[in-house]
């Protein structure tokens, strides 16, 4: 990811806007479902199909249980004539996914200063500024819609982090075990998601999970969905779509 770094001590790594000038990554673009979804699994991140230009699980039911890093199986759903989506199930892919929202109303902050930027991205980097910490640069998902996903490495140590609703600020979501996220080259609604860094996911600031575990304020609201959407899917389940895998996170 690009970065923006001040001279001052403890200032925030400002996230990257879509009109970056650096070239866009090689993979995966549009029509590239399958690589990705076989690149995705041998990161040991746990794939699953999506409805078509939808964003939600393409199953009856259990796509967390179906999510899967099995080349065989990949190959089989995302090489036959129904174009899915593609999410990652963040828990058995050890991810914590940062969600960065637009919202749709007046601004606010973590501390309710009407002056704070509109959105999430504006909420989270005066919230580290605030604590003196930084955003480091990860990878990180274009929505195509006006918010970015950030991906950290889930802790080893201390509790499981679940799923998050404007938790660690307004309009910043969390995913976590009992979640998933749309993944690139998905197309929802006609936005495509498009990675704008493709380094290796770095572990979760320990500021994010300290907040993710100790909320300073009322408890989040569980997200079901994955982050930008919502509701479950009701087509048939592809074949290959068992939880089995080669390697797991």
């Amino acid at each position: 990811m690009t970065t923006r770094r001040t001279s001052r001590p403890g200032r925030p790594v400002s996230p990257p806007r879509p009109d970056d000038p650096r070239p866009a990554p090689d993979l995966p673009s549009r029509g590239e479902t399958l690589s990705a979804a076989l690149l995705y699994a041998d990161l040991g991140w746990h794939v699953f199909p999506l409805r078509p230009e939808d964003g939600r699980p393409a199953l009856h039911d259990g796509w967390e249980q179906c999510a899967t890093v099995d080349p065989d199986q990949i190959v089989d759903c995302w090489s036959g004539p129904t174009s899915y989506g593609l999410g990652i199930a963040t828990g058995p892919s050890r991810l914590v996914v940062i969600d960065f929202g637009v919202p749709h109303g007046p601004p606010t902050d973590p501390d309710g200063d009407p002056s704070a930027e509109p959105s999430g991205a504006g909420n989270l980097l005066a919230l580290a500024c605030r604590l003196g910490e930084e955003i480091p640069a990860t990878f990180t998902v274009w929505t195509g819609c006006g918010g970015l996903h950030l991906y950290y490495t889930h802790p080893f140590d201390g509790p499981v982090l679940r799923n998050t609703t404007g938790l660690i600020a307004p309009h910043v979501d969390s995913s976590a075990h009992g979640g998933y996220v749309v993944a690139a080259p998905s197309v929802v609604a006609g936005h495509p998601f498009v990675i704008v860094d493709p380094q290796l996911p770095v572990p979760l600031p320990s500021w994010l999970r300290d907040r993710l575990i100790s909320p300073p304020g009322p408890e989040g609201t569980p997200v079901r969905g994955p982050l930008g959407t919502t509701g479950e899917g009701d087509v048939r389940r592809p074949s290959g779509g068992s939880s089995s895998g080669r390697r797991g996170s």
